[in-house]
């Protein structure tokens, strides 16, 4: 297929996806990115644990907000229902209406993603 990688058996249909290792780019700052993902999802773990443990403390002692010494707040807000229109179902029941409420698109930059994988 054009523009169709076959890398580790698996197809890719990315334009220009090459395997990192052919990259001058790879070895410094590939790992210095490698680095930094895994540090933040350690630092937001900590954050998490944190932010759990104070939103427990709070609700336990009915309080919604805390400011110490004017350097935070902490404010935990209630649970709220909210209602969902679904697009799709119209979509599907009412073809002609959606399509006249349709917009132009909007472009959105492309995303940059960074997944790591499991060491072997």
């Amino acid at each position: 297929m054009k523009n169709s990688v076959l890398y580790n058996g698996v197809e890719n249909k990315k334009k220009n996806y090459r395997p990192a290792e052919n990259l001058p780019i790879y070895n410094a700052k590939i790992e210095a990115l490698i680095l930094a993902k895994k540090q933040m999802e350690q630092a937001k773990a900590v954050y998490d644990g944190i932010l759990n443990e104070i939103r427990r403390e709070l609700e336990a002692n009915n309080i919604y907000s805390i400011i110490t010494e004017g350097r935070v707040q902490v404010t935990v807000s209630e649970d709220k229902a909210y209602e969902v229109f679904d697009t799709k179902r119209f979509a599907e029941e009412h073809t002609r209406l959606y399509k006249q409420y349709l917009k132009e698109p909007k472009i959105k930059k492309g995303a940059i993603n960074v997944t790591l994988k499991e060491e072997k």
